[in-house]
């Protein structure tokens, strides 16, 4: 079952895998794709393991149906980190 919605508009995007050698690859082979913008990589530099791309919310549905058959990428909307405890209050 799909978690990227095919929707109008566009988000943020985690692309990762445990080989930095598929992650090279396939930011290789993005970098030819004007829709797919890099926003940043995460990891060592010689060998990152995630990577943030802003792309149309299609376009990542497309991404997440081609790598559903090979299971070496994933992608997956990239989300807000948020605290989960309210902050104390002063009395």
């Amino acid at each position: 079952m799909s978690s990227i919605q095919s929707s109008p508009g566009r988000g943020r995007y985690l692309v990762s895998s445990a080989s930095g050698a598929k992650l090279s690859t396939f930011l290789s082979e993005v970098g030819a794709q004007p829709e797919v913008k890099l926003v940043e990589k995460i990891g060592p530099s010689e060998a990152p393991h995630t990577a943030v791309f802003d792309m149309s919310h299609e376009k990542a549905a497309q991404l997440e149906k081609s790598f559903a058959g090979v299971g070496e990428l994933k992608i997956e909307p990239d989300q807000r980190v948020k605290m989960m405890d309210k902050p104390a209050t002063s009395q």
